[in-house]
């Protein structure tokens, strides 16, 4: 495998833990061919001590282990106050949508299935090691300047936490879900729901994109950078092929989404109390992107003009056209992504 370096990989530091020698030597294999520093542990009892002294940009965990299973040493990482704060991911051979329930509800950030693809494998950590990274720098940010004007800050952004995003917004809408959840089994429409917003999550996060908001309502992606909306039509762009050429999904042939792209200003804020806290993002730009997957039709992306001005002659798009679009005083113009 030739090295492929990239600025967002050359220099991360990675912890594997994993009591397969095997899987380790792999890991270490692929992730040093482009530039990521790899430390390895057999077993997860002591993760929680090494990973506080290594201090890595990002966890991959097995889960079916001797001595101490990832799930209770993932607990156990987050109940530490000098680990709460590292990227995990999950690495389960189990792909059961319970599993990685369990692993998200254990801590982890994210959860992979063995055998792993390694395009997904990287896009995931690329994505995790990009926000562990701004975090931290937020962090040693506000240190300095408490320094300097011998101010405390931490209160204040503890009561704020608010962080204005410029970037590209893609939102999947789900259609008819509540009339279907009303003429189906909950079974089969939790299994059919899982499977799409998986599939929609995964190619946003393929692309460098940040999974904001994971919900029955659909699936927000934010993308940044200066080719942030020709990596949100790409997403777009292999949702809407998997849900058209994949096979029946339960009572759903072909399944039914929407999908709109804005490129704009949103605000992310952690919201809730201490018993219940979640990030969120919100503002114009994601009402939005929202309302431009409202007035798409099914199986159709839509740009605004905000990201079509990103993307103009780079990607192939229709002929606009005008809709009406939720809260607009007039029509606006759209440009439908040609998906081929």
């Amino acid at each position: 495998m030739s090295a492929s370096f990239d600025e967002d990989l050359e220099g991360a530091h990675v912890l594997c833990v994993d009591d397969d020698p095997a899987i380790l030597r792999a890991l270490q294999s692929v992730l040093s061919s482009h530039g990521i520093s790899v430390n390895t542990l057999d077993q997860a009892v002591g993760l929680v001590e090494a990973a506080a002294r290594i201090q890595p940009d990002l966890i991959l965990l097995d889960v079916e282990m001797p001595g101490m299973d990832g799930l209770t040493a993932c607990r156990m990482l987050r109940a530490d106050d000098r680990t709460r704060a590292l990227p995990v991911v999950i690495v389960t051979g189990r792909s059961e949508p319970a599993d990685h329930v369990a692993g998200l509800a254990a801590g982890a950030d994210d959860c992979l299935a063995k055998p792993v693809h390694e395009p997904l494998l990287l896009a995931r950590i690329r994505s995790s090691i990009r926000r562990h990274r701004a975090e931290r720098r937020s962090t040693q940010l506000i240190a300095e300047l408490e320094r300097v004007t011998g101010r405390d800050y931490s209160e204040t952004i503890r009561r704020r936490g608010v962080e204005q995003v410029v970037g590209t917004l893609l939102f999947v809408d789900v259609r008819s879900l509540s009339a279907t959840a009303q003429q189906e089994d909950a079974q089969r429409v939790y299994a059919a729901l899982d499977a799409l917003l998986s599939v929609a999550s995964e190619r946003c996060v393929t692309h460098d994109g940040v999974v904001e908001r994971l919900s029955a309502e659909g699936v927000l992606g934010v993308f940044s950078g200066p080719d942030a909306v020709v990596r949100a039509t790409k997403a777009a762009a292999g949702i809407v092929r998997w849900a058209r050429d994949a096979p029946t999904l339960a009572f759903w042939n072909p399944p039914p989404v929407a999908i709109g792209i804005h490129h704009g200003t949103c605000l992310r804020a952690v919201v809730g109390r201490d018993g219940r806290r979640e990030r969120m993002v919100f503002g114009i730009a994601a009402q939005v992107a929202a309302r431009l997957s409202g007035a798409a039709q099914e199986l159709e992306v839509l740009l605004s003009e905000a990201a079509w001005s990103h993307v103009a002659g780079v990607v192939d798009l229709a002929e606009p056209r005008e809709a009406s679009i939720k809260g607009a005083r007039s029509r606006s113009r759209v440009w439908p992504l040609i998906v081929s």
